[in-house]
């Protein structure tokens, strides 16, 4: 079965934080891994990693833990096999450029001399042709000023080194990344400065070059992406809409892509459209594991105020794919 005949599956049970959460799947646990973001219906960051198997989430709990944080990053480093966390925004509002690593156990802060700047809702991904994690990009301020980043940033365990690159992507946040490991392509697509961005670009290992396909997804960020083993492609889901409203507040297309071209999937059933969401791939199965922040209805406003909408957490499964 592949794309032309996929459809997503709605999962009962309860599901974790994913607004402003970090997820990645871990090879050593067998298991999509989400942490962080805000607390369901909550405006506080959260600080609690969760594991997805059997098709249900499970909290993991551990003797260390990183502080909670919002739009920090999660990649599995695939050669070590550990869990990478860095940056994200604190429960205080500070910006963060700490690196963690979960070994399946426990947390470990790894310190180390040089790092890249504090930020949030960066894009972190594991290129295998390289062996390193890949951080570019994200959100960061220079006193009230806001900055978006367009640096890029490797980890090999021991070492952030920032790569050099005569030429980049433009500064953004919240981008939507995925490694291509057929190809040996990091995958980089639109994101967001003060509007949405969809433009599409590829990083080998050694430099970054922007492609110009004949068809392209409309500008979004905060979309969900994986590059699926077996069919081959890297799919993008959903995002934010330019448009965005109380309602849907973004988009409920998918998109894949081959390295050449976009084209739009038509993928059975839908979670609908979201504000934020979180996509990672289980390999072992063939599904993609989707985690959206639902908008379930608007309390009624008092006097002077404007309707506020209620949310939670729901999870989808596109299987076989």
């Amino acid at each position: 079965m592949g794309l032309e005949s996929a459809s997503w599956i709605s999962l009962s049970g309860a599901a974790p934080p994913v607004d402003g959460a970090a997820a990645a799947y871990s090879a050593r646990m067998g298991q999509v891994v989400l942490f962080g973001g805000f607390g369901n219906g909550s405006s506080e960051p959260a600080g609690e990693l969760w594991s997805f198997g059997q098709e249900s989430w499970a909290q993991v709990n551990s003797a260390t833990r990183p502080p909670a944080r919002v739009w920090g990053n999660l990649a599995y480093d695939a050669t070590r096999n550990v869990l990478v966390l860095f940056g994200g925004l604190s429960r205080v509002g500070t910006l963060l450029n700490d690196t963690w690593e979960w070994d399946g156990n426990d947390w470990q802060q790894i310190t180390t001399q040089i790092v890249p700047p504090a930020r949030a809702s960066a894009s972190m991904a594991y290129h295998d042709g390289v062996q390193r994690i890949v951080l570019f990009g994200g959100h960061g301020r220079n006193g009230r000023q806001d900055i978006w980043f367009n640096d890029t940033w490797l980890w090999d365990g021991q070492t952030w080194e920032q790569a050099p690159a005569a030429l980049s992507p433009s500064g953004r946040a919240a981008a939507s990344s995925a490694y291509d490991s057929a190809r040996q392509q990091l995958v980089l697509f639109g994101g967001a400065t003060g509007t949405q961005l969809s433009d599409t670009w590829e990083w080998d290992g050694n430099a970054w070059a922007e492609r110009s396909p004949i068809h392209m997804p409309p500008p979004r960020a905060d979309a969900g992406m994986a590059f699926l083993n077996n069919s081959g492609v890297s799919l993008l889901f959903g995002g934010e809409s330019p448009s965005a409203n109380p309602a849907t507040r973004g988009w409920s297309d998918a998109w894949a892509w081959d390295g050449n071209d976009w084209s739009n999937v038509q993928l059975g059933t839908s979670p609908g459209a979201g504000p934020s969401a979180m996509t990672a791939y289980d390999p072992n199965s063939g599904a993609v594991v989707h985690v959206q922040y639902v908008v379930v209805k608007a309390i009624p406003p008092t006097a002077g105020q404007v309707p506020q909408p209620t949310a939670r957490s729901a999870t989808w499964l596109l299987p076989n794919v």
